[in-house]
């Protein structure tokens, strides 16, 4: 049972399932309680419920939701099943397991047909409690899976011993439970792909998509949006959730290119790439983040059976194809036996790399062919090279602020420095150009049994990979990592054009103040939201969310949180990190965080794990102001050696640096795909709070 987990019994497995073409000479025999259409005619769900749906009020729900589409029920089959191949409490969970076959004839746009029923039905199924799951739904494909071993599919599923079943492809998948527990519609296949590896990124990864679905779901569905409540199902497993991601956006596109949209090659330090497909990767990181993690995909739309890995290539992925035109493609070799006598060519997936089998075509496209032609179906280098915003990042050079020593040390007492912070993190960062290490044990109380008031920075510890999930290298590793960050409002990832480049492409994700200077000068004029407060701070937070959302609205399309106010004021500083995760939140819900960008400009800011935390949940940007001038105060008047200007600059990179290593630790490759993903555990506070 090829990597699957096995319960203590020997018998319960995580989950195994596989897809198969639809077995249209199969169901011309065995389907007899109604007639069916020729091969092709004919579409085929197969799905999980609670009740039977052929004679229950649902049934003329069903037939509401798929005649509204234009399409027409022929039937209902029973799948047969053998329940004595599995355990009995796994039989004791099974659900009732039903086809249902559409008449597809005349109609147009099939998929997204079939597409909008099913979602529809899903909605329906959350307002009953019958706990509907549609396997596949599809005029091409069909996936049989549940709580199972892989060697209990064929003996559950007694179709698939029929001689007339027959396909030319075949995904079979064998589930080892991690993150979540064995059930039924968790197995793999799932509606179009199945994976191997975690997703680390996928709290951020749903956020980013909730955000831009009304976009997205306007742009192809029109007058039919109202019909899709939500892309992708926040309750689902990561795997389950990169499937709905990639099927909506195989809608609007071919699923190979869709993939390499959620699961890019990294490009920034690749110099190897061909310069039309880095042009193709970097036009789409101004649209999208990297879904991130140990992944392997395989995914299937019928016509196009295709494989991709992540850019680390921290889960395997080896194929042989034979002298008879068979392609065998699996984690590991072996799973298959190949006599060497009708073995072609035997090859393996390197890091970001895919693969594909085009059935119309009838031959396999390999990695360099595929990705080139598809950066060559939009002029991405022209763009790139014509309409991208020019920002030279490294040339702007911080500018001494002169203040009096009593004002700085007016907001290094309100933002609770202390001189050993001073001395111990902030002056020895700069001096040995990196993110101090301390010795020993770390004794301190845990923020919330403190009692001396602690910073909201405290309260949140950093996750770690385990188990399954590598850390990476990201010193040895660089060419996979990137520090990219954007400002400015995000174009339509369905319609692209050259003025989705009309963006600021930050190198770096910590500024100081004369890039927030520039940008102001001779890109975007920014909107400053002070986050200073006197008074009650739950009503300050909901005041600065309005005037957040009012911003937008009236077309601010960078805002800048600052509490450098404090200098003037008898008031108080909200915690940055609870102002910045909760006008990220707000604007997530009022559809309009894709139209702007969240910079935090922080006298609080001073650490790595600052700067972390702020952008794990939804800062594109940050100005650590207090910080870098007490860079500054100390060049001037307390012997750091250097220049102001030079100092400033080594504190700001090595905060982004020390990013990238906390990131690493995650096995997070780049900034893009860390912010908002929430990687964090928060101890000692309310849900209220975190949500």
């Amino acid at each position: 049972d090829h990597r699957g987990g096995v319960g203590a019994d020997g018998i319960t497995g995580d989950g195994a399932g596989i897809m198969t073409e639809i077995p249209f000479a199969f169901f011309k025999q065995h389907v007899t309680d109604f007639d069916i259409p020729g091969e092709g005619e004919y579409a085929v769900g197969l799905f999980f419920s609670k009740e039977r749906i052929l004679g229950s009020e649902h049934e003329a729900v069903f037939k509401k939701y798929f005649e509204g589409e234009g399409l027409s029920i022929l039937g209902y089959r029973n799948v047969p099943v053998n329940k004595d191949a599995i355990a009995k409490h796994v039989a004791d969970t099974m659900p009732v397991i039903q086809q249902v076959f559409i008449d597809i004839r005349g109609i147009e746009d099939v998929e997204k047909r079939l597409f909008l029923a099913r979602k529809q039905l899903e909605f329906y199924s959350t307002q009953c409690d019958l706990e509907l799951y549609f396997t596949s739904l599809s005029r091409k494909t069909i996936v049989y899976k549940g709580w199972l071993r892989s060697d209990q599919i064929k003996k559950l599923y007694t179709d698939l011993s029929d001689d007339l079943y027959q396909s030319k492809l075949g995904l079979v998948h064998s589930r080892f439970s991690t993150n979540t527990f064995p059930s039924w519609k968790r197995a793999h296949p799932n509606r179009m792909l199945m994976h191997n590896g975690e997703i680390n990124t996928i709290k951020g990864n749903v956020n980013w998509m909730r955000a831009r679905q009304h976009k997205l779901i306007e742009t192809l569905f029109g007058e039919d949006q109202h019909k899709v409540f939500q892309i992708v199902d926040e309750d689902g497993s990561d795997s389950a959730i990169v499937d709905n991601a990639l099927e909506f956006l195989s809608l609007a596109m071919e699923p190979e290119k869709a993939a390499m949209l959620l699961i890019p090659e990294p490009w920034l330090y690749n110099e190897a790439n061909d310069a039309n497909v880095r042009a193709f990767y970097e036009f789409y990181s101004y649209l999208m983040e990297p879904w991130d993690g140990p992944t392997m995909i395989s995914f299937c739309n019928g016509d196009k059976l295709g494989a991709l890995t992540d850019r680390n290539g921290l889960r395997p992925g080896r194929y042989t194809i034979t002298k008879d035109n068979f392609i065998v493609f699996s984690s590991e070799v072996g799973v298959v036996d190949v006599p060497e006598s009708n073995v072609a060519f035997k090859g393996q997936l390197n890091p970001g790399k895919l693969l594909l089998v085009d059935f119309k075509q009838n031959k396999v496209i390999e990695n360099n062919d595929l990705k080139g032609a598809i950066a060559g179906e939009l002029p991405y280098k022209a763009w790139i090279d014509n309409h991208k915003v020019d920002f030279d990042f490294e040339n702007i050079q911080y500018q001494d602020s002169q203040w009096k020593d009593e004002t700085l040390f007016k907001l290094q007492r309100q933002f609770a420095y202390t001189k050993e912070e001073i001395h111990k993190y902030i002056q020895e960062l700069v001096e040995g150009k990196k993110d101090p290490i301390g010795a020993m044990g770390y004794d301190a109380p845990i923020a919330v049994l403190n009692e001396r008031p602690e910073s909201l920075f405290n309260y949140f510890k950093q996750l770690f990979a385990q188990v399954t999930n590598p850390p990476i290298d990201a010193y040895r590793e660089k060419i996979v990592t990137s520090e990219l960050s954007y400002l400015g409002g995000e174009g339509n990832l369905l319609a692209p054009d050259e003025t989705v480049l009309d963006r600021i492409q930050l190198k770096r994700p910590v500024l100081n103040e004369s890039h927030l200077a520039a940008i102001d000068q001779e890109h975007f004029k920014l909107t400053y939201l002070s986050t200073v407060y006197e008074g009650d701070l739950e009503d300050a937070l909901e005041a600065l969310g309005r005037e957040a959302v009012n911003a937008v609205k009236q077309g601010a399309q960078i805002l800048v949180l600052d509490d450098s106010g404090l200098v003037d004021s008898n008031g108080f500083a909200m915690p940055m990190l609870l102002a910045i995760s909760h006008v990220h939140q707000l604007l997530i819900k009022a559809d309009l965080r894709m139209s702007t960008s969240l910079v935090a400009k922080s006298g609080e800011t001073r650490e790595v794990h600052h700067v972390a935390c702020l952008l794990a949940y939804g800062a594109n940007a940050i100005v650590p102001y207090l910080a870098q001038r007490t860079v500054e105060q100390l060049t001037l008047t307390e012997g750091l050696q250097g220049t102001v200007v030079d100092n400033v600059k080594t504190y700001t990179d090595v905060l982004s640096e020390g990013v990238i290593k906390v990131m690493a630790k995650m096995g997070i490759s780049t900034v893009q795909s860390y912010q908002g993903a929430q990687i964090f555990e928060a101890i000692g506070l309310s849900h209220d709070v975190i949500d």
